[in-house]
This record gives C-alpha cells, sequence and structure tokens, in this order.
C-alpha cells in the first residue's frame, strides 16, 4: 500500500501557473472545489497547497475557486448558455447565488456585464 502512495504521489500533477495567469489545477475545481480534494489531487497536504495556491495565484484559493466559477459564468454565458443555465455549469448552485456573488464583488448585475462587454 505504501508503494502505491508513493507511486501516486510521484505521478500526482504539479501546480503551476498557465501561460494565461491562472493556476493550472488538474480538474475542474469549479463544480467540486474542496481544498481537501485539490491538495489530493497534486499529492500536497491542505495547508502546504493553500500556502502554495497563495504564493502562485496572489490569493487564498477559495477567492480564486470564486473567480473561476465567475469567470467559467460569465464565459459560458457570452458563448450563448442563458443566464439561468450558466452558473449551474460554472459551479454555482443555481443564478440567484450568482446574481448575489456577482453583486457583492461588482456592485451590478450579471446582466450589466454581459451587456457592457457586446458593446
Amino acid at each position: 500500500m505504501a508503494g502505491d502512495d508513493a507511486t501516486h504521489a510521484h505521478h500526482a500533477p504539479q501546480l503551476v501557473v498557465a501561460p494565461a495567469g491562472e493556476v493550472a489545477l488538474p480538474y475542474r475545481p469549479h463544480l467540486d472545489g474542496s481544498v481537501q480534494r485539490l491538495a489530493a489531487e497534486v499529492a500536497l497536504s491542505p495547508s502546504r497547497f493553500s500556502h502554495r495556491m497563495r504564493e502562485l495565484a496572489g490569493m487564498p484559493i477559495r477567492p480564486y475557486l470564486r473567480w473561476l466559477r465567475l469567470r467559467r459564468a460569465f464565459t459560458l454565458a457570452a458563448n450563448g448558455t442563458s443566464l439561468t443555465q450558466a452558473p449551474q455549469g460554472a459551479g454555482f448552485a443555481d443564478a440567484a447565488r450568482l446574481t448575489r456573488t456577482v453583486r457583492r464583488h461588482f456592485g451590478v448585475a450579471p446582466s450589466d456585464i454581459l451587456d457592457a462587454r457586446r458593446r
């Protein structure tokens, strides 16, 4: 069993910064972004993973994951997914949760941001 753990750790993905400036994570964290799962995917303890993410992303893991979900929701909506479906595709519980998050961070509704992008 210990050999299996060592093999898994040896082949675990690494945390790196992708060319677009975001941290390349081993799977779609906007759908299940628990720190424990993400840390396990890259063979780090949750505390070491959190520390490393702060170094690479410049912010703590939870705000970074929220940013990824927001970005994914707006990408989906900009590509034609409705604002009622895009939040779920990005890992939000529903459109109301996306709206609250966007209003809290940006002071406007998601539709205002999409309208501004289209101009």
